[in-house]
């Protein structure tokens, strides 16, 4: 992208490992300011580029979120982390730069977040059939 435009990409993917008490609310309300925790690196959330790097933010878990970045102005709207391999995205003024597009499974679990998962993919593929058949 930047050969083609002089510059970096505004948009890129990037990976969020939280904790599964997290999960539920993320996917229904995205990433709410309020709730930030662990700022080492200063105010936002927190990104990877490598999903490994974000596992150990799963505290155990078995699920994380891959996203779209709009990153905006560095040093401003967002910062990139070399040491820890991470963007810290700011989120200014209320507007949304973090949005979660897939919750990713990594590993086998049978946590109440992985069961309550499964009945969703179960309802989901049922009435799927059941379009199927009446359609």
């Amino acid at each position: 992208m930047r050969v083609l435009t002089g510059r970096a990409p505004d948009m890129i993917d990037g990976f969020h490992g939280t904790h599964e008490d997290n999960v539920l609310s993320i996917a229904q309300h995205g990433f709410d300011p309020l709730r930030r925790c662990g700022q080492v690196y200063g105010e936002g959330e927190y990104f990877a580029k490598n999903p490994n790097v974000s596992v150990g933010y799963c505290r155990g878990g078995a699920f994380m979120f891959l996203c779209k970045l709009i990153l905006g102005e560095a040093n401003v709207d967002h910062t990139w982390v070399p040491d820890a391999k991470y963007y810290v995205m700011k989120q200014r003024g209320g507007y949304i730069q973090a949005l979660p597009m897939y919750l990713l499974q990594f590993r086998a679990t049978e946590s109440p977040l992985a069961s309550r998962m499964k009945l969703v993919s179960d309802d989901a593929q049922e009435a799927a059939a059941t379009l199927q058949k009446t359609g």
